[in-house]
């Protein structure tokens, strides 16, 4: 009897657990165009791509730009910011000419769409209202 192959493919836009230390290196690679202990290990055309504005979303993101907000990474606002937003409130900020990588992870799955919307909102508030007004 012939085995069937089965080949898992991996959905980069969903389940990627990583830790709050990994997403602040995530966002220190970001942060430094590419670098990780001052070897280049992601080519710096590729970040600048990267953060470069691709999706409008028509400002339905909130906390991002009042024009052209972008779903991912950002790249206007009163600072020049890049945001990597994860469902739930897994969030990456990346701060440049701050040198800042704010990082934010929690787990929803025990609560409805509304509850992680609401949740998702008030980590946000937190980031944006509370701890940048104090570090810009």
């Amino acid at each position: 009897m012939a085995q069937k192959m089965i080949r898992a493919i991996p959905n980069g836009a969903a389940s990627l657990r990583i830790t709050p230390a990994d997403m602040v290196k995530f966002g220190n690679l970001i942060l430094n165009k590419g670098k990780y202990n001052d070897q280049q290990v992601i080519p710096e055309s590729w970040i600048t791509t990267m953060t470069t504005k691709k999706i409008s979303t028509n400002n339905d993101v909130p906390y991002g730009p009042s024009t052209a907000t972008r779903y991912g990474w950002e790249s206007e606002g009163g600072h020049r910011y890049y945001m990597a937003m994860g469902w739930g409130g897994q969030f990456i900020i990346v701060v440049p000419d701050l040198q800042l990588v704010v990082t934010a992870t929690c787990w929803t799955s025990d609560l409805t769409d509304q509850q992680a919307g609401e949740h998702w909102m008030s980590i946000n508030q937190i980031i944006f209202e509370k701890i940048l007004p104090y570090v810009y």
